[in-house]
């Protein structure tokens, strides 16, 4: 019997889709195959003869979209109605989960799944994401180990398709993926000959990335290099694994290691040295309620900007700390990096800007911080956000074209200082900005500094934010 692999989104159309894309879009990004009515009809298809197959025949999992707008749509009602049937014939409790999306009472459900547990999306996209990719691990729904380019290259088409501002245009678009282009060929298993106490302090004061798996430590360091980092415990090398094999979750041996569980330690470990890689370089650490985020403190390099080349080859350069006159504080350009090693490998730089009132401490995040956050940075566009994010990686790889982690002695991982670029044969025309009142009405609620309002003091770079912030350098010139 073939494996059911798909995760079938039913939702009303047109009124839920724009949900239905983003939760398509999040998912197929992790890994799921997708299946949605916006996606695969086009139009001339028996539709429900389709959607039935794929329920009944296909599906692994049925995520309903229930809104005040659709829950009681018949095509809605229809497909619940469908899934809820099969997941009885299959067997399987966790076979629809229902997502609300808006302030529809639960108690208002379809019936059918009133006693199911729902995900809430209602204040949160991201949380209920979050909370829906915790219970598709815990059912197992199988994930592609392979690249999701061609799913995200449908998604595209379907956004494509329903605009009607395409432009025959090639256009790129710079992402805030930064490829690993190299790893170690082999990770290593080391056993330690202590008590569960000792090993568990032992794993924390390790420099290389370790991360412990039952009573061993998994490691790109071998047990000898270890042993220097921690001398009063014995260590012994236990298994030497194919990096590759190990990821398709082909450990050998007796050691059984499936490939989510190796996933799961590469990634802690490549997350590990770049925390340890951000400390080296006097990256200061600011922690935000999803992760850490690593910003350059005030002079820790020249004129707080860094150099970096744009896509034309042309060398420019970036403020990373700049000062605001009118609201005695520093802002300074942050990154919180992740690994991701589906598909392409890769570091993803989330962009941020933490506030400092003396260049190094974050300044506590106190209701008149959190409003300065969301309005200082409203005129920074994205090319603005790329640019500084380019000499934000600049700066990591010393103005060359990779950067590396440690992993431990003579062992490294390297990644690109340019981030991946993509690009498409048709682009989508602008959306024509806001009218005058839209535009009053938003400046009216929201009374915070301007970026393009600062000046940068004397001590920073002797000039003003934009003459700095805009600035090109010809190839060959060095920053004086």
């Amino acid at each position: 019997m073939k494996e059911r692999r798909l995760v079938f989104i039913s939702h009303a159309n047109p009124e839920d889709n724009e949900f239905a894309s983003w939760l398509g879009t999040r998912l197929t990004s992790a890994g799921y195959e997708v299946w949605t009515d916006m996606l695969k009809l086009v139009g001339g298809e028996a539709m429900w003869q389709d959607i039935g197959r794929i329920i009944k025949k296909e599906a692994a999992l049925v995520v309903v979209v229930l809104s005040r707008g659709s829950y009681q749509k018949d095509g809605v009602l229809d497909e619940i109605a469908l899934s809820v049937a099969t997941g009885r014939q299959l067997n399987k409790q966790q076979f629809v989960i229902p997502v609300r999306i808006d302030a529809l009472p639960f108690s208002d459900f379809p019936e059918q799944l009133i006693r199911l547990t729902a995900v809430d999306f209602s204040h949160d996209w991201a949380d209920g994401l979050n909370r829906l990719l915790t219970i598709f691990n815990e059912v197992r729904i199988p994930q592609s180990i392979s690249d999701s380019g061609e799913s995200l290259n449908a998604w595209r088409k379907y956004q494509l398709r329903k605009s009607a501002t395409i432009l025959p245009r090639r256009e790129s678009a710079v992402s805030n993926w930064f490829l690993i282009n190299s790893l170690p060929s082999h990770v290593n298993f080391s056993r330690f000959r202590a008590s569960q106490n000792v090993i568990e302090r032992t794993v924390k004061n390790f420099q290389s990335p370790v991360a412990p798996y039952m009573r061993l430590a998994a490691s790109f360091a071998d047990a000898t290099s270890l042993r220097k980092e921690a001398s009063d415990v014995p260590i012994e090398p236990a298994y030497r694994v194919p990096l590759r094999s190990f990821l398709e979750g082909r450990a050998g041996s007796d050691l059984e290691v499936g490939w989510r569980e190796a996933r799961k330690i590469v990634t802690r470990l490549l997350n590990q040295a770049w925390e340890q890689f951000a400390q080296n370089r006097s990256l200061v650490r600011c922690d935000f309620a999803h992760g850490a985020a690593w910003f350059v403190p005030l002079g820790l390099i020249e004129k707080n900007s860094a150099v970096f080349q744009d896509e034309k080859g042309k060398k420019r350069r970036r403020l990373l700390v700049g000062w605001s006159e009118r609201r005695s504080v520093y802002w300074h350009f942050a990154v919180s990096g992740k690994v991701n090693i589906v598909g392409q490998k890769r570091m993803i730089f989330r962009p941020h800007v933490v506030f400092t009132d003396n260049g190094r401490t974050p300044l506590k995040s106190t209701p008149a911080v959190i409003r300065l956050r969301k309005g200082f940075c409203r005129n920074w566009w994205n090319d603005r956000w790329r640019d500084m994010l380019r000499a934000f990686a600049s700066f990591l790889a010393n103005g060359e074209s990779h950067f590396s982690l440690i992993l431990g002695e003579n062992s490294y991982a390297t990644v690109a200082a340019s981030p991946l670029t993509f690009y498409t044969p048709l682009s989508i025309r602008e959306v024509p900005p806001a009218s005058t009142a839209e535009r009053d009405q938003e400046e009216d609620n929201d009374d915070e500094t301007e970026a393009d309002a600062l000046d940068d003091p004397g001590d920073l770079n002797g000039g003003h934010f934009e003459d700095l912030f805009d600035d090109d350098i010809e190839n060959g010139e060095t920053m004086s």
